[in-house]
């Protein structure tokens, strides 16, 4: 049985995502998930974009702009495999409480993807790059916001 108050800690980026676990104030908090996510930023574009003939039939060719930053893109993708992660582990039951902490379009872009039963769980956001501070840095800064 999952422990009544068990709490996740989501820190994350476009570019790392770190879980922790706490199971109260005073007990010690475990990292249960540390990955980088490497994305290709638009690496699979060529360097100049593509050329088309203008419509108009008078030949001239122009620059054809794509409809959306592919960094951008990489990075809606990003918060949305997360939001999926977290979704799921909150179907199954695994935590209780969520605390998110994450820049802030990057939060934006998480909390689109949660799910009802996720973003019920979330119980403080932190607005903020902190995926270099250590797991003893991230928590002396979330007992200003929540006791984890």
């Amino acid at each position: 049985m999952t422990n009544s108050k068990t709490t996740w800690i989501c820190v994350a980026d476009a570019g790392h995502l770190r879980i922790l676990r706490s199971n109260g104030p005073g007990t010690p908090i475990e990292r249960i998930v540390q990955e980088e996510h490497a994305r290709d930023g638009g690496k699979d574009f060529a360097d100049r974009p593509g050329r088309a003939l203008e419509s108009s039939g008078d030949g001239s060719r122009h620059a054809m702009q794509p409809h959306e930053d592919p960094v951008r893109r990489d990075k809606r993708d990003t918060a949305a495999e997360i939001g999926k992660r977290l979704s799921d582990h909150a179907q199954k039951q695994d935590f209780q409480r969520l605390i998110l902490v994450a820049p802030p379009q990057f939060m934006g872009d998480l909390r689109k993807h949660l799910s009802p039963a996720a973003s019920e769980a979330v119980i403080a956001e932190i607005d903020k790059d902190l995926t270099g501070e250590s797991d003893a840095e991230i928590r002396e800064r979330l007992a200003q916001v929540a006791p984890v």
